[in-house]
């Protein structure tokens, strides 16, 4: 098994096994699609007595997600918890995307609910993810009030990103006038609409 001959190589080049080699192995195996080496990796140095940092755990929660594979990814995230490596929000942002990009908003919702409930504060990715899920099934309203949110509640600034997403809905729904030009948002920065 290739893992197995990479561990040894590792050892014996006399580097030590630490969390930037376990990171490179299960990032380079997610990213080639090799889901159960990526996992070996984790399941070996953790044998080994090494305790992978959280990078490593959302690196290969991120590719499972990515194999559409997330009852794995929570299983990992279960593994994670019972070493004491709390889901961070990177680890929040991955499932949300992956729940939004599987046409569950709701359960997207949730993660960010209870992301916040954990105390961790939603970032930019975090409600970039959550207004594209909602522009794409033509919740016009909700994006707005998750963007109302991300700026007021939650002291994110709105990027260019997220302004795109809005703006292409909002022209695609013909409310460019009414809901974001003329709201104020712009007259600071670029004088009256």
């Amino acid at each position: 098994m290739l893992t197995i001959s990479l561990r040894r190589l590792i050892c014996l080049s006399g580097c030590s096994a630490d969390a930037t080699v376990c990171y490179s192995l299960i990032y380079g195996f997610c990213k080639a699609g090799r889901m159960g080496d990526a996992n070996d990796v984790l399941s070996q140095f953790k044998q080994a007595g090494f305790l992978p940092d959280i990078k490593c755990y959302n690196a290969l929660v991120n590719g499972l997600c990515k194999k559409n594979m997330v009852d794995k990814a929570y299983e990992i995230i279960k593994q994670g918890n019972e070493v004491g490596m709390k889901p961070d929000s990177v680890t929040c942002n991955t499932l949300i995307a992956y729940f939004c990009r599987s046409g569950d908003l709701a359960l997207a919702l949730r993660v960010m609910k209870r992301m916040i409930k954990d105390g961790l504060v939603p970032t930019t990715d975090t409600y970039r993810s959550l207004l594209h899920a909602c522009c794409l099934n033509g919740k016009t309203k909700g994006a707005m009030k998750l963007f109302t949110d991300m700026s007021s509640i939650s002291m994110i600034p709105p990027n260019t990103i997220t302004y795109n997403i809005l703006i292409e809905s909002l022209c695609k729904n013909n409310e460019v006038k009414s809901r974001f030009i003329y709201d104020g948002r712009y007259e600071s920065k670029w004088g009256e609409a």
